[in-house]
């Protein structure tokens, strides 16, 4: 097989906690055990290297690939830190730098994104170029229905909106969530989960997204740990940033692992402590919240008062509606009725900087690094001014 071919959508760093132990000293082939989402079927030991893989699926120049490696290079080397140092996971820090570069692309990288780009795409063709081509009668509604409109690489062309979305984290607080009984965590084939606890009555337009204010994204690390990075401003943990991790009770774990089973494409990766009735029992329970299909176009009308009147065209999404009814993370009490009446970003300014963002050609660890930079002291600026306005009050 030539060099780097397979390439895997979700690293195998994070697939190998959940595998099987190996059977002999010598046994190379690391192995997991996968519960197909649309059968039920239970594949006893599949390889790992076979698993969230495709055949050049960020390009055949490899040079996504290779960087991408380096991305989990860096987040493997700071994971085993995280129960020690927690003082250097700081806001700005290299190791935050590090967490949310490889959760803004782990969002973004799976074929399940790549799909949901391919989709969106062809939505918003029927509303855009389909009438101007069937106007023109270069086509007939019946001629169009029959095509699909789809990205030449849309892996390669979701690194991108990957990449662009690492200042939008700068600002999420992170724990690790842990486990405190004897229930264990899943993964899937599509693991960073985003939700919205704030924002989880609404129905509409989507709550989720790395700018949105009350964005909760949850990636599973290992059968005993999940990473959570969340709006601090929404949301009361009840620690402090000096005790990174959270303990999390046995209904916790089923909820979080809910989250897996809906967020899926079709595989869950089960570790050996789970049995095989408990694997049928989480997926029966929660595959009413599997998502069939992720993106939907609205025609929104142009508020009353606005010179041009008309219709806007919006590409977004349906967002997950598993019940979240865990007890570790809450909706702080300010925020709680009308006072969340309405999506919104949590900093505008971290947006613009995302905006101001090209892949121009520019190497890709020197735009992590400007990314980060820049986002870092936007930051470090407002809470440098904040502090002299407390000061000036005290």
């Amino acid at each position: 097989m030539p060099e780097k071919k397979n390439q895997h959508y979700v690293p195998r760093l994070l697939l190998r906690p959940f595998g099987l132990p190996a059977r002999s000293p010598d046994e190379t082939v690391a192995a997991v055990r996968t519960l197909l989402i649309s059968s039920g079927k239970i594949i006893p030991a599949a390889s790992i290297a076979d698993q969230c893989s495709k055949n050049y699926f960020y390009g055949s120049n490899l040079t996504t690939e290779r960087h991408l490696e380096d991305v989990e290079a860096v987040f493997s080397a700071v994971l085993p830190r995280l129960a020690t140092e927690p003082n250097n996971f700081t806001v700005g820090s290299d190791e935050r730098a590090a967490i949310n570069t490889f959760m803004a692309l782990q969002i973004s990288r799976t074929q399940t994104a790549a799909n949901d780009a391919d989709d969106s795409l062809d939505r918003r063709r029927k509303y855009d170029l389909d009438p101007m081509l069937i106007a023109k009668g270069v086509a007939t509604k019946e001629e169009l229905d029959s095509v699909k409109m789809r990205f030449t690489e849309p892996g390669l062309f979701m690194v991108g909106i990957g990449l662009h979305s690492v200042p939008m984290l700068i600002d999420l607080h992170l724990r690790i969530l842990t486990t405190s009984g004897r229930a264990r965590f899943i993964i899937s084939d599509n693991p960073a989960v985003e939700v919205n606890q704030a924002y989880a009555h609404l129905r509409g337009l989507s709550a989720v997204g790395v700018a949105m204010r009350g964005l909760q994204i949850f990636c599973p690390l290992s059968p005993t740990q999940t990473l959570l990075l969340y709006d601090g401003e929404i949301y009361r943990m009840g620690d402090t940033i000096e005790s990174l991790r959270v303990a999390v009770t046995d209904d916790d774990v089923e909820v979080l692992n809910g989250l897996q089973v809906a967020n899926a494409m079709n595989a869950l990766y089960i570790p050996p402590e789970i049995t095989d009735a408990h694997a049928h029992q989480l997926l029966l329970k929660y595959r009413r919240y599997h998502l069939k299909e992720r993106s939907h176009v609205v025609e929104v009308r142009t508020p009353p008062g606005v010179s041009r009147s008309g219709t806007a065209i919006l590409s977004t999404r349906h967002d997950l509606r598993v019940p979240l009814t865990w007890k570790f993370c809450r909706v702080k009490r300010r925020f709680r009725g009308d006072a969340l009446s309405s999506p919104a970003p949590r900093d505008p300014e971290l947006c613009r900087i995302a905006k101001t963002l090209r892949l121009d050609g520019t190497g890709l660890g020197k735009l992590l690094a400007i990314a980060m930079q820049r986002a870092a002291k936007t930051v470090a600026d407002k809470k440098s001014a904040m502090e002299r306005i407390n000061g000036t009050i005290g």
